[in-house]
């Protein structure tokens, strides 16, 4: 493995890496507070040592080369799927700007703001459940972790709608209840690829269908937004992301063009298998 240049310090080569962000992550999670007592002298906080970062971050670069050189496959969703993909899409988008309308004027505190907006999510899970599009439905527990099941579906846990082939669309429900989220981040943006992470994988094995206690891995590519938008190019989409396997069970995404939403969620608690509703 190729040597990381760029300063003379073990923090400046972590930062030429590009972890910043992991590096201030680590130290705030490893610094802990130091019980002192009367007549001592508290003595300064210590912090993770880069080095230890830095290999870490090394182990995890070699692992990702290993799992990248498994088999892979380009997600690909059929015409058909796609059209009731880009309907459901539309359909959502025009119930969300009426609602902007019937917002105009009220705070995000107000009474009158929490009953529209808790009806028109309402009215949108109704129409979403109407659409032979998906093939499951299914809550997550807001702020669960990982491998945390739960039998309940709370008012505060988003709503996923999967199609067969991995499209997802959520609703956000959280943010009905969050005076510093506004209406518009309740319904998510249609994703391309979901899967599923198994709880004790550290990331590294996926489902292509929800199971109880595993979290929510979904991608939305750029050229999947546009798509969906373009009536005159409904054709069988095929995926940029490339998935890569081990005997079936997905093991990484790759190729994940820049400007990707790439989101990590909570854990699927109640499954409903639309297909048997």
């Amino acid at each position: 493995m190729s040597e990381y240049k760029g300063g003379s310090s073990e923090e400046e080569r972590l930062r030429a890496m590009g972890s910043d962000r992991l590096l201030a992550d680590l130290k705030s999670k490893y610094r802990q507070p130091v019980q002192v007592l009367e007549g001592e002298v508290q003595k300064p906080e210590q912090s993770v040592k880069p080095s230890l970062v830095i290999g870490h971050l090394r182990a995890m670069q070699e692992r990702k080369g290993e799992l990248a050189a498994l088999p892979f496959e380009y997600p690909m969703i059929p015409e058909r799927e796609m059209e009731g993909l880009s309907h459901v899409s539309q359909e959502v988008e025009r119930l969300r700007v009426r609602t902007v309308k019937r917002l105009v004027g009220l705070k995000r505190t107000s009474d009158a703001y929490r009953r529209i907006t808790k009806e028109a999510v309402d009215d949108i899970a109704a129409y979403l459940d109407k659409q032979s599009v998906w093939r499951y439905k299914f809550a997550t527990q807001s702020g669960g972790a990982p491998g945390e099941v739960s039998d309940t579906i709370r008012p505060d846990d988003s709503l996923y709608y999967l199609s067969e082939h991995g499209a997802s669309m959520r609703l956000k429900r959280l943010a009905l209840y969050d005076d510093n989220l506004a209406w518009c981040h309740v319904i998510q943006p249609m994703m391309e690829l979901t899967l599923f992470v198994e709880p004790q994988s550290k990331g590294e094995s996926f489902s292509r269908v929800p199971l109880p206690g595993y979290s929510v891995r979904d991608f939305e590519t750029p050229e999947f937004a546009d798509r969906l938008r373009d009536e005159e190019q409904l054709s069988g989409y095929v995926s940029e992301l490339r998935v890569h396997e081990d005997h079936g069970v997905p093991k990484l995404v790759s190729n994940i063009p820049e400007s990707t939403w790439d989101h990590l969620g909570d854990p699927v608690s109640v499954i409903i298998d639309t297909n048997q509703s």
